[in-house]
């Protein structure tokens, strides 16, 4: 039910399906190269995720009441994310530029924000549905 009600909420449009493909397989590249080169694997990650999420934005249909039913992943929660994966670690290299000599690498701070996003967000649902 959950497929059925995510596949007519977010992924009708054959263009958005198209982007999920391209987008797909650029993870399963990011998957490949990760352990010897981690810094590409987030910058194709981050822009796959950007490509992903377009094709909601763009492309599909409002559907935000059955999108709800879905734990709350609506289009307006998912440009959020993405969002956030922009603003967050400029944030990060800002404040580190300013107060300490240390050198972070865009990348770097796209991983910690990566690993916040994905445990925020499971631990916000199992919070909300009470999941114990």
């Amino acid at each position: 039910k959950q497929k059925e009600i995510d596949h007519h909420a977010s992924h009708s449009n054959l263009i958005n399906q198209w982007l999920h493909l391209i987008s797909s397989s650029m993870f399963i590249y990011c998957y490949a190269i990760m352990y010897n080169d981690y810094e590409s694997a987030m910058y194709i990650g981050l822009l796959s995720l950007i490509i992903r999420q377009s094709g909601h934005y763009i492309f599909e249909p409002p559907c935000h009441e059955k999108e709800q039913a879905m734990l709350g992943f609506d289009t307006e929660n998912k440009v959020k994310i993405c969002v956030t994966y922009g603003v967050i670690p400029a944030l990060i290299m800002a404040q580190i530029a300013l107060t300490t000599d240390v050198q972070v690498s865009l990348a770097q701070a796209w991983l910690v924000v990566t690993f916040s996003v994905v445990f925020g967000r499971v631990a916000l649902l199992w919070y909300r549905y009470r999941f114990v």
